[in-house]
């Protein structure tokens, strides 16, 4: 509630690019509001902009004629990684169809991949994974402490 004691609601919007955006929904506009299913593709009509919403993009509306309801997007989804220990599930944005989970487990997954597969030594044999002896170099390169191995993967 409002801290004059009216209910208002603030949806997510984003562009499946990684670009976010608040809108809050504060009178007849958060009435409205409850027809308009999740994963909703809709037109905002002159919002004010909201200052005081941290970094995120912000804008506020009042009234249902501001809010334009297009469509559902085919292409809105939510990762579904397990998050820690707890056995939750992320439920990051993503854009279904380009991706299955969210960017963050996506490199997560590659990294743990990169770090378990066997590289091999100048002579054919198989070694111990690339990240074992990493170490920098004054010019700023990375070698792995194995012969004739370089690690490209920063």
């Amino acid at each position: 509630d409002t801290k004059n004691g009216k209910p208002f609601k603030v949806w997510s919007l984003t562009n499946l690019e990684g670009a976010f955006a608040a809108v809050f929904l504060f009178g007849q506009a958060y009435d409205a509001s409850r027809t308009v299913p999740d994963s909703s593709v809709v037109g905002i009509l002159n919002p004010e902009i909201f200052t005081n919403a941290g970094s995120e993009a912000a804008m506020k509306i009042f009234k249902p004629s501001q809010i334009v309801h297009i469509g559902i997007s085919r292409d809105l989804g939510f990762c579904q990684a397990m998050v820690g220990d707890a056995g939750r599930i992320c439920k990051a944005v993503i854009h279904k169809a380009r991706q299955t989970m969210c960017d963050y487990h996506q490199n997560r997954k590659a990294h743990i991949a990169r770090a378990n597969r066997a590289v091999l030594n100048h002579r054919g044999v198989a070694a111990a994974s690339s990240t074992r002896l990493t170490n920098k170099t004054a010019a700023g390169n990375t070698h792995t402490g194995l012969e004739g191995i370089r690690n490209i993967n920063k």
